[in-house]
């Protein structure tokens, strides 16, 4: 899940494979082509846009409106030598790559563009979702992709609250929340974290709404976020499916966004027919805002 592959800049012949190459990746594939190195949409343009300036300038738009797909990575690139050879390098000794994409011919026996569009997809992984550990950490590697170009991410959950229904902090799904805050915090898109919740649940384990806005002001203040708003939204039903969605990408934790000692989450990246019904049916109603 969230794989990141690597591209030559020259290994796409032109903007029409890249846009077939793009279709592959995105938050509704769960995965992705890897910025390497981070002036790496610099490089493509320069290298796909010597076709034509048309070519040039429809490789820009691509770029712009797939920015999503495209996801950073920490791994070193020595300029002055060739993409291939500091991709190599970055193979053998670092895990940034789930696989490279390179020209053709090359010479470390990498897939090809062409084989990728037009024999099977070359040997992509599958990646749309994973059974990961019950933990906050967990889950930030599967939230971190929705976070980083969204500028309201929204979690829906009937059963998330932030109290047990004895009124004690529930320790399970508050590390889950101040891992949400961080991540939001982390993003340089990211403006607001919205949470939509069902008003019984909250009225079980909180008592009053009232009580869960100073445990959302608890937990931003030990989160130590500044940057993001929390708000929330009640409803008298958000039915029973568990997800974590924007207007770029969605996710579905099929166990809900809480921590276990044991046992796996279901975690999966939404294709856009799951997607458009939640978006229509969550948007905005009521904005309550919590700092």
């Amino acid at each position: 899940m969230n794989e990141r592959y690597a591209v030559d800049p020259a290994a796409p012949a032109d903007s029409r494979e890249l846009k077939l190459l793009l279709d592959l990746f995105g938050l509704q594939t769960g995965q992705f082509l890897a910025r390497y190195p981070q002036d790496w949409p610099a490089q493509l343009v320069e290298q796909v846009g010597k076709v034509s300036e048309m070519d040039r300038q429809r490789v820009l738009d691509l770029l712009q409106r797939r920015k999503s797909s495209l996801m950073p990575v920490v791994a070193p690139f020595v300029l002055g030598s060739s993409w291939a050879n500091n991709a190599a390098i970055v193979i053998d000794s670092h895990r940034a790559f789930a696989g490279v994409i390179g020209q053709k011919p090359n010479g470390f026996g990498w897939p090809t563009t062409e084989q990728v569009l037009y024999e099977d997809g070359g040997g992509l992984l599958q990646a749309q979702g994973a059974h990961v550990p019950m933990k906050a950490a967990s889950y930030l590697g599967c939230v971190q992709p929705l976070f980083q170009d969204s500028a309201e991410v929204t979690l829906i959950d009937s059963y998330f609250t932030l109290r047990n229904k004895g009124g004690q902090r529930c320790h399970r799904r508050w590390p889950v929340l101040q891992m949400l805050l961080k991540a939001a915090e982390q993003s340089v898109t990211c403006q607001t974290l919205r949470l939509v919740l069902e008003r019984g649940q909250i009225e079980v384990t909180e008592g009053t709404e009232d009580r869960l806005e100073q445990d959302l002001e608890a937990a931003v203040s030990e989160a130590r976020v500044g940057r993001v708003d929390v708000e929330y939204e009640a409803r008298d039903s958000v039915g029973h499916g568990r997800y974590l969605i924007s207007i770029h990408g969605g996710l579905q934790f099929d166990q809900g966004f809480e921590e276990s000692r044991t046992g796996d989450n279901h975690v999966h990246w939404l294709s856009t027919p799951e997607l458009d019904p939640l978006l229509r049916r969550f948007g905005r109603k009521t904005n309550l805002a919590v700092r």
